[in-house]
């Protein structure tokens, strides 16, 4: 697969929900997802058998569906070239569903939209009208980058696309985005209490620096620093700032 039409599966997985149904849930929109490349790879006659093995049950995180659809496509070549598979297409999308959905959920709706939402929420409490906006580029900016990269990953990576999942610590992650989100309301909160009619000067200063002790905290954290330094770490340059800003 070429990486253009790489790009066209992550493009196609906007619309995987747009047939969802109690039966099979996303299983229609699976079947989309994967229909222009089993056209390429089987003629018509022997088509049909092919697209039923996958008219089942499907539900799995929207996000990294893409990166699924790429490996079983993946395994689907290796299979038409007569070359050796560690287990077929259809068993492979029904065991790595389930992992990809409780990770993905985690990570995206438990992790990251919390967070992108608690940074427009502070946006909109420092009076920026934008702060709507700002939720929307936010999460949806890294949400279409694993549209587009994810399927690249997967058809390269075949079955061994689930390693990433623990190589970049995916529900780990979704813990430290959870942990930031009441990081930043905590510290909007207290700016607020001490000073209620905050500059936009200053109300940009404190959306900078918000946005600078998240990545800080998530860099050194993917790092192997222990949580309690990070926290003492946090406490302290929040001390500092209240001594220095609204005490001293």
């Amino acid at each position: 697969m070429t990486r253009g039409r790489l790009w066209r599966l992550g493009l196609r997985s906007l619309l995987i929900q747009c047939s969802w149904n109690f039966k099979q849930f996303q299983g229609l929109g699976w079947v989309y997802l994967l229909l222009p490349e089993l056209k390429r790879l089987y003629p018509d006659r022997t088509l049909r058998p092919i697209v039923q093995r996958y008219l089942g049950y499907f539900n799995s995180n929207v996000f990294l569906t893409p990166t699924i659809a790429a490996a079983v496509l993946s395994l689907e070549y290796q299979q038409r070239r007569e070359q050796p598979v560690p287990m077929s297409p259809q068993a492979f999308s029904e065991a790595v569903m389930a992992p990809f959905a409780a990770a993905g959920d985690a990570f995206f709706w438990g992790g990251l939209r919390p967070l992108c939402c608690t940074l427009a929420v502070v946006a909109g409490f420092l009076g920026y009208w934008w702060s709507p906006l700002l939720f929307l580029v936010l999460f949806n900016l890294p949400v279409f980058i694993v549209r587009l990269a994810g399927p690249w990953f997967g058809y390269h990576r075949g079955v061994m696309v689930v390693q990433l999942l623990q190589d970049y610590r995916i529900a780990d992650m979704a813990l430290v985005l959870k942990r930031m989100a009441v990081v930043v309301l905590g510290g909007i909160a207290a700016v607020l209490c001490h000073q209620p009619d905050v500059g936009v000067a200053f109300s940009l200063l404190i959306c900078l620096s918000l946005l600078l002790t998240v990545f800080m905290s998530v860099v050194l954290l993917r790092r192997g620093f222990p949580l309690y330094l990070v926290i003492i770490a946090l406490l302290l340059m929040a001390g500092g700032i209240d001594y220095t800003f609204f005490i001293g």
